[in-house]
């Protein structure tokens, strides 16, 4: 993810948009930033108490991602934050 985007996505957290938002298919920022291999996307999400285990429509979470593309970075980061 660009800079600009992260800019964009924290100042909107700062002005009270929900962490926990999710798209049409269930997928929380987190986890959009999880498919993108965004680290400084999540280390921010994080920061503002997004949910490591929030699942979408087919219940994937986060966590589970990480997992199964292998994203080690991720994983050991979600794991202090609550991964189950």
């Amino acid at each position: 993810m660009q800079k600009n985007q992260l800019a964009l996505v924290e100042e909107a957290l700062k002005n009270g948009s929900s962490v926990h938002i999710a798209d049409q298919d269930g997928k929380s920022l987190l986890l959009i930033a999880t498919q993108n291999n965004a680290l400084d996307m999540a280390k921010l999400l994080l920061s503002y108490q997004a949910d490591v285990n929030q699942q979408d429509h087919i219940k994937d979470s986060p966590f589970l991602y990480a997992g199964a593309t292998g994203n080690l970075e991720l994983v050991k980061l979600y794991l202090l934050h609550g991964a189950r």
